[in-house]
């Protein structure tokens, strides 16, 4: 009953996290694409840091997935500072957790749990009402 009334949403919400994936992906292949690769030198950062890149897009979005979770996203902040040379690319990456973590997740999340509460109060209501007519 909870999947039935999240349908809708969930489909919503899921294509518009597809978009943001999409277009960051898009624009960290622009920016980052073909910066790093197995030739490249990380130093003493894990060398398989190195496909963690923006080359393909479905690196590109395996990479954005894996800022999603929060898997040490300041390490792969890291990686690309050094391979730019510049600070800027933290606006990228800060830009993305502020829209993926902070607002699409919690949006997610908060709309499971009212969907799931409102459908828990409808269950009761429900029942009581049986209940009124049984007696």
């Amino acid at each position: 009953m909870v999947l039935k009334k999240l349908g809708p949403f969930l489909y919503q919400l899921g294509f518009v996290l597809f978009l943001f994936f999409y277009f960051f992906s898009l624009l960290g292949m622009h920016l980052y694409g073909g910066l790093l690769n197995e030739k490249k030198s990380l130093g003493e950062i894990n060398p398989l840091y190195v496909y963690n890149n923006f080359n393909d897009m479905f690196s590109g979005i395996v990479t954005l997935f894996e800022l999603t979770i929060v898997n040490n996203w300041q390490v792969n902040v890291d990686v690309y500072i050094k391979i730019t040379g510049t600070n800027y690319v933290k606006v990228y990456f800060i830009t993305w957790y502020f829209l993926s973590v902070t607002l699409g997740l919690n949006l997610l999340i908060s709309f499971m749990l009212e969907c799931y509460l409102t459908t828990i109060s409808q269950n009761e209501s429900t029942e009581e009402e049986n209940m009124e007519v049984f007696i």
